[in-house]
């Protein structure tokens, strides 16, 4: 036989345990949705960040185009991307507005990025060319700041470039440190970088 105290400790827990456990129930049903809100709201930002990187691409490889607009599905949604020319300061500078659009559970999530491209001015090189003209950098020469040339590097002996090296037709030799003893060196080399020198 259960006692009247018993019976009133037994229903006390029975009534804390079944409030707590619709507190815990709401708690978890909460968390699933903010981890699904989230994943949505970032598929939607990442899918805006890709069509902003196709066009910051399609204009490097083509500065001169750079009124685009374009759209089209990716990754579970969809993106559009438009550029113009950004006049503030009546410089070059081109605007890139890109918009993308993931299909949620309870309707489209929008996220909008904007990038501004600027061209690279001449004057952040230490030595910039549009051909080398089979002119060699040899062992002595010594440059601080970065390189490009819009041509092929040609390297004899072992130059110092104190920055970063670029060029758009890789080195002469082609391959670095060669069997000569040949090599470049630099904080960074990268091939297939074109420059192109644009009077805006």
């Amino acid at each position: 036989m259960v006692g009247k105290g018993t019976l009133l400790i037994i229903l006390g827990f029975s009534l804390i345990f079944g409030l707590a456990s619709q507190y815990w129930n709401r708690t978890s049903t909460e968390a699933t949705e903010n981890f699904v809100d989230y994943y949505d709201s970032t598929a939607a930002h990442n899918i805006a960040v890709s069509a902003a990187n196709i066009a910051a691409d399609s204009i490097f490889h083509d500065p001169a185009n750079t009124h685009l607009s374009w759209s089209g599905s990716f990754s579970g949604g969809s993106y559009s991307f438009s550029s113009q020319w950004d006049v503030v300061d009546g410089d070059s500078d081109v605007l890139v507005t890109a918009i993308g659009t993931y299909s949620a559970m309870y309707g489209n999530i929008v996220d909008t990025v904007q990038v501004l491209l600027s061209p690279s001015p001449f004057d952040r090189y230490a030595f910039f060319s549009n051909d080398e003209n089979s002119t060699y950098w040899i062992t002595g020469d010594t440059l601080t700041g970065p390189l490009h040339t819009n041509g092929t590097l040609y390297v004899s002996g072992v130059p110092v470039i104190k920055g970063s090296a670029t060029s758009l037709n890789g080195t002469d030799p082609a391959k670095l440190p060669d069997s000569n003893g040949d090599t470049l060196k630099c904080t960074s080399y990268q091939s297939g970088v074109n420059i192109p020198i644009h009077i805006l």
